[in-house]
């Protein structure tokens, strides 16, 4: 099976797409926060701003008040949409930190499709 490739670039808008599927911005009903991915092989970060059901922001650079912080390599970060790796085996390797509220952590799974 041959390797799923995106640039960094169309791996971002698919979280913008995903949340813009009727069923998934449903669950995000009331919930007004900000989800942010590091990037450190690249030295970038970029940040979602969600506001409750209507809508969803991306813009670069770094947020002090998310309410999820990922950090991960760019190509993990891709391999994880693109369902190449797992969670858990990113997680394991070291390169993938998460930090924020559980209840948050699991809204930000429905948009990373973890």
């Amino acid at each position: 099976m041959k390797p799923i490739t995106l640039s960094l670039d169309e791996a971002l808008k698919t979280v913008i797409d995903r949340y813009n599927d009727d069923k998934i911005r449903k669950k995000f009903k009331g919930w007004v926060n900000a989800l942010q991915f590091s990037f450190p092989d690249i030295e970038k970060a970029y940040t979602f701003a969600i506001n409750s059901d209507e809508g969803i922001k991306m813009s670069e650079g770094m947020y002090a008040d998310a309410a999820v912080n990922v950090s991960i390599p760019s190509d993990m970060f891709i391999q994880l949409l693109t369902k190449q790796i797992n969670a858990i085996t990113a997680y394991s390797s070291g390169l993938l930190k998460v930090e924020g509220d559980m209840k948050n952590l699991l809204k930000m799974r429905k948009l990373i499709n973890f």
